[in-house]
């Protein structure tokens, strides 16, 4: 066979996420790799499957039945076969990120993380606090306990494993973590959801081993700052399913010259001394008759997962899993579309936890009204397993089908590999997240590569998610004259390159998508000049693949809503943010503006018509630092960062004047700041269907305004903003030329409005619909006076309606 090398430095045996993961890291460090799966599919035991290919496997219709009809199309499902979830904070997530296997993947937030408390009727299901202010909040502990277990968690939150002072007089190294729970005086049921939902031991005896109380510390923090980057839970979940996972390590494998090979069988192992040194295999085709294609190929190194070489595994456990199709949200999850819920063992008499984790078509992983749970735990018995999965299928209600097959197996190896250079990986174990797999893709490389993995700066040199419009940003290290030419989807524009504009260009998503800071909040601005803002404590921020270290004052520092509630989240610093997709040195800009408080806010939406209106906030910025009005530079800033209107009497008098008789008749710049003075103080209904949403009191309003712009020359933006009135009250269908049949105030994808535009407010109806019934825009009013500019009839000068 043509495309296989007669020898390979390593040959990777199935396409678990396991064994995708070394072969997409090794193929970057410049390993040759082979990597063969006798199934079909990617994923192996981590792969997700269409709901008759679920059926079938778990054998749940009768011959000639096609039960699966009657949920939809059958791709519509991604049902995973693992119960996992990311830690957003974790170790998976920070090796996608580092290899740039984010490129081919979207992620969604999983909406709560929560623990059950007491067992049958008396069950307690609650969110699981993870800072101090929630600990007060949470309804599983009395109050004197919730400000024990405040104390606690703000210890955690000051814990800095290399520094010995903040283990607050105890010996971490040495101590168990009953000694660290009994100093704090923590309840039972406090230090079961601690252990078990933020720590996420799945028993108890973490509890009395020596030495193991600064891992568990360790635990939660990863827990707490998983919790802090995105906020509502400490999980994510890629869009279309687990099943994704493996198969964009495998596509980073591919683009470093990786070989894949599916449906192929391993005809035998060959050895030379006593350590392995090639393979024969069989390729099949898919015809069943065919004999297939046999081919063999020499190598060093095999890595395997556990089915390719069952006498060199052993049985460690069972796991008992369950997946659940529901028509409904769980009960006592604030009607969530996702979630991780815990049933600690003590609660149920177990001595191993219930695992339940829920997604939903938020996720694209099954049809809109259903939702998939998957019940999991470790086999205690012999018999009767469903009876150990009832606890978790209480809480999930009416079951709509259920897949439950005999108990897993769950193996490891029984040598280290070393001995014949064949290495084994693990079995998926009961845990809800991929902390465990990711540990064992460590110990893996360590005993083949006889070195540490580090994956932080892996693909140095290449554009990681989102820096492909920073690097068309050339020479923003250079001089203030130089300037590039920046790419929008839908339209094009040049900024200076030292500017602040340019920086909130650079920074405006989707394009940074892990850029999201904000600064200098306007309660701040002037702050940094009198020095007030600039003591106390620093938040650090790691930016770029080799996580260059910046320190920034935490005064000077907002994100977004949610962050706003936890800037104290903790007393002392930690580690806040981890930059690895941007560029150090347009960080550093941002750094230089924040401190001399030019630069006061970065937009926060990727919507076309927002595109188009950055576009000219940036235009008309330049022009007022050319022509040196900060008043006007520091109200765009904050018009980007609101993603509102404008004030009334934003555009001064002089500036009207002064764009008027710089840009021609056409320029959107007059569109812009005749959309920004007539929207001014409208309050549309977003419920109601409005036939008529301007009335005499808005002319009224704009009466006297408009005489002032009259009284000041400017009569020409007079007569535009008479124009756009007019055209609103007449509702006229005017379709925009610039647009063809768009609507630039909402995507039509599924009919409604995008959220964020504002400005739609009022040109639309319930459902997003248009106000005129079809669906052609009526023409916005930013854009309506262009078409009366060649057929207008001079109206007397001081006209004013």
């Amino acid at each position: 066979m043509d495309e296989v090398a007669p020898e390979y430095d390593v040959v990777v045996l199935g396409t678990g996420l396991t064994e995708c993961v070394l072969s997409g890291v090794m193929s970057v460090k410049g390993k040759k790799v082979l990597h063969i799966d006798r199934n079909d599919h990617y994923g192996g035991e981590s792969a997700s499957l269409n709901i008759e290919a679920l059926f079938k496997r778990y054998g749940n219709y009768n011959q000639g039945e096609e039960p699966w009809k009657k949920y939809g199309r059958v791709n519509d499902w991604n049902v995973d076969l693992v119960p996992k979830l990311l830690m957003s904070n974790g170790e998976l997530t920070n090796i996608l990120v580092s290899t740039d296997v984010t490129r081919y993947l979207e992620f969604k937030q999983i909406a709560g993380s929560y623990v059950q408390q007491g067992s049958g009727t008396r069950a307690t299901v609650a969110k699981v606090p993870s800072d101090a202010g929630e600990a007060l909040r949470s309804p599983l502990m009395g109050l004197f306990e919730k400000r024990r277990a405040k104390r606690f968690l703000e210890w955690v939150g000051a814990f800095k494993e290399d520094d010995p002072s903040t283990y607050g007089g105890l010996d971490l190294n040495r101590c168990t973590m009953k000694e660290v729970y009994d100093k704090f005086g923590l309840e039972a049921t406090t230090r079961d959801f601690i252990g078990h939902s933020m720590a996420l031991y799945q028993t108890d005896e973490y509890i009395n081993q020596k030495g193991a109380a600064k891992e568990t510390v360790v635990r939660i923090r990863l827990y707490a700052n998983s919790m802090a980057r995105y906020g509502k839970s400490p999980y994510i979940y890629p869009l279309y399913g687990l099943g994704e996972l493996p198969q964009g390590f495998a596509r980073l494998s591919a683009i470093y010259g990786g070989t894949y090979m599916l449906n192929t069988n391993i005809d035998e192992v060959e050895y030379e001394g006593g350590k392995v040194s090639g393979i024969k295999a069989t390729m099949r085709e898919r015809s069943e008759d065919s004999e297939g294609m046999k081919f063999s190929t020499k190598t060093t190194k095999i890595i395997a997962d556990p089915s390719y070489f069952p006498g060199k595994v052993q049985v460690i456990a069972h796991l008992l899993k369950a997946i659940c199709i529901l028509t409904h949200p769980v009960a006592n999850t604030e009607n969530s579309d996702s979630a991780q819920l815990i049933i600690p063992q003590s609660q149920v008499g177990r001595r191993n936890d219930i695992y339940i984790a829920i997604v939903s078509s938020a996720h694209n992983v099954c049809p809109k009204g259903y939702y998939i749970a998957i019940v999991s735990t470790i086999a205690e018995g012999s018999s009767n397993h469903h009876l150990e999965l009832q606890p978790g299928f209480d809480r999930l209600g009416k079951i709509e089908e259920k897949f439950m097959g005999a108990p897993i197996p769950l193996y490891e190896p029984l040598e280290s590999g070393r001995n014949d250079n064949i290495f084994i990986s693990k079995s998926y174990d009961a845990t809800s997240h991929f902390e465990t797999t990711t540990d064992d893709v460590r110990d893996i490389y360590r005993r083949a590569e006889q070195e540490e993995l580090v994956v932080e700066g892996l693909r140095e040199g290449d554009n990681l998610v989102g820096q492909d419009l920073i690097h068309e940003l050339k020479g923003s290290g250079q001089s203030s004259e130089s300037s590039a030419s920046v790419s929008f989807p839908h339209r094009s524009f040049s900024v200076s390159s030292l500017d602040p504009a340019s920086l909130l260009v650079a920074a405006f998503p989707p394009f940074l998508l892990e850029l999201h800071l904000e600064f200098n909040a306007p309660e701040l601005r002037g702050a940094s000049k009198d020095g007030s803002y600039l003591s106390g404590d620093v938040i650090k921020v790691y930016v770029g693949p080799k996580r260059k270290r910046y320190s920034v004052h935490k005064a000077l520092l907002t994100q977004y809503e949610w962050f706003r509630n936890k800037i104290n989240y903790f007393t002392v610093t930690f580690p806040l943010h981890d930059l690895l997709a941007e560029d150090p040195k347009v960080f550093e800009l941002l750094i230089g503006w924040l401190y001399r408080n030019n630069l006061n806010a970065i937009s926060t939406t990727d919507e076309e018509v927002a595109e188009k209106e950055v576009a000219l906030s940036v235009d008309l910025y330049l022009r007022a630092c050319e022509w040196d009005m900060p008043e006007l530079q520091n109200a765009l800033m904050d018009r980007m960062r609101i993603r509102t209107t404008c004030e009334y009497g934003f555009f001064p008098r002089k500036l009207i004047k002064t764009i008027y008789e710089s840009t021609e008749s056409l320029s959107p710049l007059r569109s812009y700041i005749v959309d920004s003075f007539i929207y001014k103080g409208i309050q549309w209904d977003e419920d109601a269907e409005i036939e008529d949403p301007i009335d005499e009191h808005f002319f009224l309003t704009r009466k006297s305004a408009l005489k002032t712009q009259l009284d000041a020359g400017n009569q020409e933006f007079v007569l535009d903003c008479y124009e756009a009135l007019f055209q609103l009250c007449a509702k006229s269908k005017i379709r925009d030329p610039d647009r063809g049949t768009g609507c630039v105030y909402h995507a039509h994808k599924r009919g409604g409005r995008s959220a964020g535009d504002e400005r739609a407010k009022g040109r639309l109806g319930r459902n997003g619909n248009h106000f005129n019934g079809g669906s052609q825009a009526t023409v916005p009013i930013a854009h309506a006076h262009r078409e009366f500019r060649h057929s207008r009839k001079a109206l007397p000068s001081g006209r004013v309606v």
